[in-house]
């Protein structure tokens, strides 16, 4: 082997050794990016079960007398929460 040969063969691993540092720097760009876009879906996700936490409470303290069963009362809180509003809540009948 000449001494041409031997630094084209140093160039060959000098590429390889730099397009995994790139690649790998990008790598890690990306997941810090995914999950940075994350934090928002949990802040969303937490508001939403304390706002079904809090209507499953509530209809049991004011609703008690509507005789609904437990899966009806999840459904409202549901619908509640994803924004349905309560103007159809069933009333206690008197």
């Amino acid at each position: 082997m000449t001494s041409n040969e031997q630094q084209v063969l140093g160039g060959d691993k000098r590429r390889t050794a730099c397009a995994y540092l790139v690649l790998a720097a990008l790598s890690t760009v990306s997941l810090i990016v995914m999950a940075g876009s994350l934090v928002p879906v949990g802040k969303e996700s937490r508001k939403w079960a304390q706002c079904y936490e809090h209507n499953i409470s509530f209809n049991k303290a004011y609703f008690a007398d509507a005789n609904m069963s437990k899966p009806e009362a999840k459904a409202w809180a549901t619908r509640f929460c994803n924004g349905g509003g309560g103007s159809a809540m069933p009333r206690a009948t008197q």
